[in-house]
């Protein structure tokens, strides 16, 4: 299986670009994953937030590769990442810090999506263009749009 993907980063209003982006093929090319975790503003460290996260998807993948994708596979994977990322919190100070994440693994012709805060997934279809896949997590407060779903330590 080929599979052709594309990345675009931004710093946004950020002095640093705080994005992570990991992919991983899996046995004989026929599984394949990406991750991208965008750390979030307005706290400390969202590019260690994003690089924990990310990797600790990747690696639970990795070492769980002969198990099929599946919701479970995905809850175990997310649950590794928040534990990794409150490790990671408490190894450098207790610093509260967040991140967002889309990951789509690809298994044969099944596509598993899951996602947090305003990561989103697209699908790109001959004739059709993007297809926009996911809804973000955000409310308004107040006026302003907050994520309510997202890895954050503690």
């Amino acid at each position: 299986m080929k599979i052709h993907y594309a990345t675009i980063s931004e710093t946004g209003r950020r002095q640093n670009n705080e994005d992570a982006f990991r992919t991983v093929n899996i046995e004989d090319d026929i599984r394949w994953l990406a991750v991208v975790c965008d750390g979030m503003g307005g706290h400390a460290m969202g590019e260690v937030a994003s690089e924990t996260v990310s990797n600790a998807i990747v690696d639970f993948w990795k070492k769980h590769a002969h198990g099929s994708d599946c919701k479970e596979k995905v809850e175990r994977a997310c649950q590794k990442a928040r534990v990794a990322l409150d490790e990671q919190s408490y190894s450098i100070g207790h610093v509260e810090m967040g991140t967002t994440m889309v990951m789509a693994s690809i298994e044969s012709d099944t596509v598993t999506i899951a996602h947090v805060g305003d990561s989103r997934c697209y699908m790109q279809r001959p004739g059709e263009g993007l297809l926009y896949q996911t809804k973000d997590h955000v409310r308004l407060d107040f006026g302003w749009e907050v994520i309510d779903r997202c890895f954050f330590s503690y």
